[in-house]
């Protein structure tokens, strides 16, 4: 963690440093006899050979004493050999060639520094007493007195320079940097704030710097501390910042409650707390905010989520699955349908009637979006949420809801069954030219589900020579046609019939091909696998674990992965964590090698707290 944070701050401090370089002079132009030189030199220097690329570079200064492109690789060698006397010499023809510009002042700056000679306190008083102050210039400076450990001097001149200019928060950013690579956690977060005290829509920026410090356990209290302490109202949003990342929710609310006009802050707490399942805590700051902002965005933004909790809490228990869920995991086959526990159903009839008022009367296409998603996802409602879909697609500019619909509608046909007709729908789509890769993707789907090999290959093909490896469907085309280049047919077809079933919402038709895998079949632990997987997306745990326990008897069968879902079994869906931790610590036993073995650690380790 240390080295990686150093790391961090360090090409932060680099690229700063370079891009005030950049700004303060312009290349000349060399000649070819120069540039041939130059190259000459540098090649000499990477073989070792020093003292004849020395040569090189003091021809070309005989040449051109101002040449900025011999000087400095020739500066560095002799700082590197420590022939300083030698530099200073090269030194004063340089800067006498270059009639003392600016540049070549801040070029031999730190030459003078490491000589020890006074001429460096000359060049600095010459920058600063210049009527208009170039603080880019003495940004240049003051880092180089930084990195050759005249922190004390550093510091007394941005002082100066602050107080000079009237700019309180110069060279605060650069300075937090210095001292956070110092870990001098303390002396970092004055440096932040202070500068966050004159640039407070620079917000974010602080705010990742300083949790970047509260990396180290030993900084927390006192980054805390400081936060606590500072009078800044920015300080305390980055503070409830900091009780967040430490699991501290109900802190981090409470410090917000404390702040007036902290209702955006607010909502983005909201949004934190979703991500991570924290939907109670959600559930209040939601109902807070209705009550309290004045704000008619926010109001309806927070409308907008309370809906989406609603919605969350039916549908999450099959996410806490982690580790499964990424084994079974294919973006484009899985089923787009959620079971509805019927304790949960007036949650969902609360979310239907808050979407459906903001696409009524807000005219909010999110909001109709999410209504059409239940309609089609939890109520199976295939004729009611179309329209609904189409209607954003044709009405609506965002790209994201077009694409999202556009998949949706082509689904929705699918889950009716009559795979001629969601063909002919693909076909018809093609018009909106900026998704029609997603049309082929949704097509190589199709084609799976009709078994034709060679059209699954050719589309196939097509998409991955396309889109990048990061595109969402990327990794799920390349296991749909690895199944094709893998098998025959006949090995594929049940597996096939399966998906399909699944995606009409027909989990026990699915269940029961799954079922009927002969062993021969290189499949059968895949359908194995899915099958038990299956029955545990119904709430049917107890099924499930006899099913493992069958496969038990025969131990070629009980492969890693079974391993992990029925320890998810316990963990999660039958709630017996010890026998959870039993069988996770088994499994680190048996497959130490395994790709999920860091994150059965991880689970091991929040079970123990």
């Amino acid at each position: 963690m240390k080295n990686n944070f150093k790391k961090i701050i360090g090409i932060i401090l680099i690229l700063s440093i370079s891009l005030n370089q950049n700004t303060l002079s312009l290349k000349p132009k060399l000649t070819k006899q120069e540039s041939a030189m130059l190259k000459q030199a540098k090649a000499m220097e990477k073989a070792g050979l020093i003292n004849e690329s020395i040569d090189i570079y003091l021809d070309m200064l005989r040449n051109s004493p101002g040449l900025k492109e011999a000087f400095i690789p020739l500066k560095k060698i002799y700082i590197r050999k420590q022939e300083i006397d030698a530099l200073l010499v090269e030194t004063k023809k340089y800067a006498t060639a270059n009639k003392n510009k600016a540049s070549s002042k801040l070029d031999i700056f730190d030459i003078y520094l490491i000589a020890d000679n006074k001429e460096w306190q000359n060049i600095l008083n010459d920058f600063y007493n210049k009527k208009d102050i170039n603080l880019n210039h003495m940004k240049k400076l003051i880092s180089i007195l930084l990195s050759n450990n005249k922190k004390e001097i550093a510091q007394s001149w941005v002082k100066k320079i602050r107080e000079k200019t009237k700019k309180n928060s110069f060279y605060s950013l650069e300075m937090g940097m210095h001292h956070s690579m110092k870990l001098e956690y303390d002396k970092a977060t004055d440096e932040y704030l202070n500068y966050l005290k004159y640039n407070s829509k620079n917000l974010s920026l602080i705010s990742q710097r300083i949790m970047l410090l509260t990396d180290y356990d030993n900084s927390i209290q006192i980054i805390k501390n400081k936060l606590t302490e500072s009078e800044l109202i920015e300080s305390k949003i980055i503070l409830s910042k900091l009780e967040f990342k430490l699991k501290n929710y109900m802190q981090s609310y409470d410090i917000l409650k404390n702040l007036s006009k902290s209702d955006k802050h607010k909502l983005d707490l909201l949004e934190d707390l979703m991500k991570i399942n924290e939907l109670d805590l959600a559930q209040v700051i939601v109902n807070d905010l209705i009550k309290s902002s004045n704000n008619k965005n926010i109001i309806n933004e927070s409308i907008y989520q309370l809906a989406n909790i609603y919605e969350s809490q039916v549908t999450q228990s099959l996410k806490n699955f982690r580790i499964s869920n990424e084994i079974y995991k294919n973006e484009l086959l899985i089923s787009p349908f959620s079971e509805l526990n019927e304790e949960y159903g007036d949650l969902i009839l609360k979310a239907i009637t808050i979407y459906d008022s903001l696409n009524t009367k807000q005219k909010d296409y999110k909001s109709g979006f999410q209504l059409a998603e239940i309609k089609y996802k939890i109520q199976k409602d295939f004729d009611g949420a179309e329209p609904m879909y189409e209607n954003i697609l044709k009405r609506y500019s965002s790209s994201k809801y077009k694409k999202k619909c556009l998949n949706e509608i082509i689904n929705v046909n699918l889950s009716r069954g009559d795979l001629k007709k969601t063909l002919e729908k693909i076909n018809s789509l093609y018009e909106y030219k900026d998704f029609n890769y997603l049309l082929d993707i949704k097509k190589i789907q199709s084609y799976f589900y009709e078994m034709q090999r060679d059209s699954v290959l050719f589309y196939s093909d097509k998409v991955l020579k396309n889109i990048s490896r990061e595109e969402k469907y990327y990794n799920d085309i390349l296991k749909i046609s690895s199944l094709f280049q893998l098998y025959s047919d006949e090995d594929i077809v049940n597996y096939s019939k399966a998906k399909f079933e699944l995606f009409k919402n027909k989990n026990q038709a699915a269940i029961k091909i799954l079922n009927s895998f002969e062993i021969e079949n290189p499949l059968f632990k895949t359908a194995q696998f899915e099958s038990i997987f299956l029955e545990v997306k119904s709430g049917n745990y107890n099924n499930a674990i006899e099913k493992i326990k069958k496969i038990k008897d025969n131990n070629n069968y009980y492969n890693h992965e079974i391993q992990i879902l029925e320890a998810e079994i316990y963990d999660y869906g039958l709630d017996d964590k010890i026998k959870a931790v039993d069988i996770y610590l088994n499994f680190l036993d048996n497959f130490p090698k395994s790709i999920f073995y860091d994150l059965i650690r991880t689970r091991l380790r929040e079970l123990s707290t």
